[in-house]
């Protein structure tokens, strides 16, 4: 990370790893958590058949929990990184985010929490490709209308603690493909909230380029007092981890 980016970071002390399904709503000094999932199942229809692709699924993260999901694929994990971010209403369940009830909440209401307090790295980036890769990572920071002195320092930290401080004029189709994957993590990072979600944030990246990433992300855990949830299958990634969790045909089980 760049001296600017670590600038005003707290150190914060890492917390105890939660059982998944135990009920606590809590962190050791009384905060409470930031995901809290109660059996939370999400069903959907497919070729005819009912598919459960989150099933009974109970999950506490607490604030500055660096906490991994790993699973093959189409054992449902960004269904439930989708349910949790409100882009996907479970079948059945509950889960609130920072005390937001998901499910019981408006579009707007989401949009909003979306907007300040939650930040998404998602699988297929989400780039647009009109915008050069600085404007990508600005995005969050221009619907928050931060003036334009605070946008270039934010920005520049962001692209250089991901390793793309040279190629910020560069459009998404003029990159590689683990190019565009750290653009995408930079402009989660421009704006933090108090989660992040990431899935397979390290998918496209050399060993090298990943352990960065993953150290960045730990980074925001742990001195920012961030709670971030990963999906991947990375053992870079795995090996940072709080807490691994296991998910196997919708249902996620302690490692």
């Amino acid at each position: 990370m760049t001296d600017a980016e670590a600038e005003g970071f707290e150190t914060r002390a890492s917390r105890a790893p939660q059982p998944v399904g135990e009920t606590r709503a809590s962190g050791p000094a009384g905060e409470a958590s930031v995901i809290q999932a109660r059996g939370l199942t999400r069903r959907f229809v497919s070729g005819g058949e009912t598919v459960e692709a989150c099933r009974q699924i109970d999950l506490d993260v607490l604030p500055g929990e660096f906490v991994v999901i790993r699973g093959r694929s189409g054992a449902g994990k960004t269904t439930l990184l989708s349910l949790i971010s409100g882009l996907t209403r479970p079948s059945e369940g509950s889960v609130r985010v920072l005390d937001v009830d998901v499910e019981a909440s408006t579009e707007a209401r989401l949009v909003d929490l979306r907007r300040t307090e939650l930040s998404v790295i998602p699988q297929e980036f989400g780039l647009l490709d009109a915008l050069t890769a600085a404007e990508n990572v600005e995005v969050p920071l221009r619907l928050d209308e931060a003036d334009a002195r605070t946008r270039d320092a934010a920005v520049t930290a962001a692209l250089e603690a991901v390793g793309l401080g040279k190629h910020t004029r560069q459009r998404p189709p003029e990159l590689s493909g683990g190019q565009q994957q750290r653009v995408a993590v930079a402009r989660a990072l421009v704006r933090p909230g108090r989660l992040l979600l990431a899935d397979e944030p390290t998918g496209s990246l050399d060993s090298a380029t990943a352990s960065v990433i993953t150290d960045v992300l730990h980074d925001l855990a742990r001195s920012r007092g961030v709670a971030v949830l990963v999906t991947t299958h990375d053992p870079v990634v795995v090996a940072k981890a709080d807490r691994v969790l296991q998910m196997h045909d919708g249902h996620v089980t302690a490692a």
